[in-house]
């Protein structure tokens, strides 16, 4: 019995491109928010510091992006990059129709990011140490979720046991 394994053209490569493009973007991050934490200052008194969670959020980052060192401006918008591709990555794996694994990869990239991102505004608005912390946690999660996602969308999908079991009996 031949096994024939579809697979549908639009995934075939956005995910395994995705998840590279992820961890490319992932280390420029990371670089990015290394030089930001030992050569950029940032201001007690910006925009969004120490105010409110919500209304903080959005003036720090704000602040960030528009008013603030050009490497922490560069870091903030990379940071909406990695959120947006963590929700498209996510959206493709769930519409590939691949199982289970990859769409448990891709969601654990997706809350890395928004955990690293979260941390970050903490950090921003807020200066709590404990955010850098948690900030490459996320990072790191997110990491190690799109290698295991480049992982398994190389792999094949076999349709039923029966058909695998009589490929391999049969060979």
């Amino acid at each position: 019995m031949i096994v024939r394994i579809r697979k549908s053209a639009y995934w075939q490569h956005t995910l395994p491109l995705g998840a590279l493009a992820m961890l490319l973007l992932l280390l420029v991050q990371f670089l990015l928010g290394m030089f930001v934490n030992l050569f950029i200052t940032i201001p007690s008194s910006h925009p969004g510091a120490s105010q409110d969670l919500a209304s903080g959020a959005i003036l720090g980052v704000a602040w960030a992006i528009a008013g603030a060192a050009p490497a922490l401006a560069v870091h903030t918008a990379i940071g909406f990059l990695l959120t947006a591709g963590a929700v498209g990555l996510l959206a493709v794996a769930i519409t590939a129709d691949r199982g289970r694994a990859l769409v448990v990869l891709t969601t654990l990239g997706l809350l890395g990011v928004l955990g690293a991102g979260l941390n970050g505004i903490g950090f921003l608005n807020y200066t709590v140490d404990k955010t850098t912390y948690l900030m490459s946690v996320g990072f790191s999660v997110s990491a190690a979720a799109y290698v295991a996602a480049l992982f398994f969308a190389r792999q094949p999908v076999v349709t039923g046991l029966e058909e695998a079991s009589g490929q391999t009996a049969g060979s």
